[in-house]
């Protein structure tokens, strides 16, 4: 909401939350200046109030919020059914025996934060901090174990310095490399490109191996300018405080891709 006036006119009823341009005094503003006529005010405010009506809140109203209560069963099987899997050329995922050496690699993938950026910092859509998960399952932690019961091994860089990592990268039999874009309310992202130079990193262990799988962890979409050069992609969005378990088991293909795009990727 950028106006009071003509946004009320136009059809805007109210402003959630933390109203700044429909307050009392503004709207009152509005009516002198001669922006909106007082019929209009009542009208905004009888839809509101019959939707109330309609809904029975005056004649039951809402219980309280009760407190958020983390379930990791639900936590689980939201990031496995969610994840998107948006390219698997040459049957690069599931992983499988030939994949005894597997590189991981990313700030997103470790609870060890690398910049302030951790498995935490992706955890709960919007918040772009830790604290909804103070103690997710890491990527790392969790793709570590799963690889031990096939006999592979994994190593593991931050990404901090892409040509250190493509060096990671390039002893390994596959990659695994995330990307990631915080975003959350009042702030608006002025791109669609990752963050924490994630596009150059993704870039660098491509050019290192060519059996490259990129895990998203993006809110949106994002443009993608090394697709061409990897072989797999998996859109995970925000996924959660048993992020690490879920995607483990979709990489393993211990359970199947089932989620599908709510938007267009460029």
């Amino acid at each position: 909401v950028h106006t009071t006036g003509p946004s009320l006119t136009n059809g805007l009823d109210q402003e959630l939350n933390r109203p700044k341009f429909y307050t009392p005094s503004t709207i009152e503003a509005a009516l002198d200046a001669g922006q909106v006529s007082r019929a209009e005010i009542d009208a905004a405010a009888f839809r509101v109030v019959r939707a109330y009506i309609k809904a029975g809140l005056f004649d039951h109203p809402l219980p309280a919020t009760p407190a958020p209560v983390q379930h990791p069963a639900v936590a689980q099987a939201v990031a496995e059914q969610g994840s998107v899997l948006l390219k698997n050329d040459g049957a690069v995922l599931p992983l499988g025996p030939t994949s005894k050496k597997i590189a991981v690699i990313g700030p997103t993938a470790s609870n060890t934060p690398t910049n302030g950026v951790s498995a935490g910092t992706v955890c709960a859509e919007g918040t772009g901090t830790s604290a909804a998960c103070p103690d997710p399952v890491a990527p790392l932690d969790a793709i570590t174990a799963r690889a031990s019961r096939a006999g592979a091994t994994v190593a593991y860089d931050s990404g901090a310095d892409p040509a250190a990592a493509a060096s990671v990268a390039r002893g390994a039999d596959v990659a695994v490399v995330f990307g990631y874009a915080k975003q959350g309310e009042f702030a608006d992202r002025t791109t669609l490109a990752l963050d924490g130079n994630g596009d150059a990193l993704i870039s660098a262990v491509a050019a290192a191996n060519p059996n490259t799988i990129v895990v998203l962890e993006t809110g949106t979409a994002t443009t993608m300018p090394w697709l061409a050069s990897v072989k797999g992609v998996v859109e995970a969005w925000y996924p959660g405080d048993r992020q690490g378990t879920a995607l483990a088991r979709l990489l393993y293909g211990d359970t199947d891709f089932t989620g599908r795009l709510p938007m267009t990727f460029p």
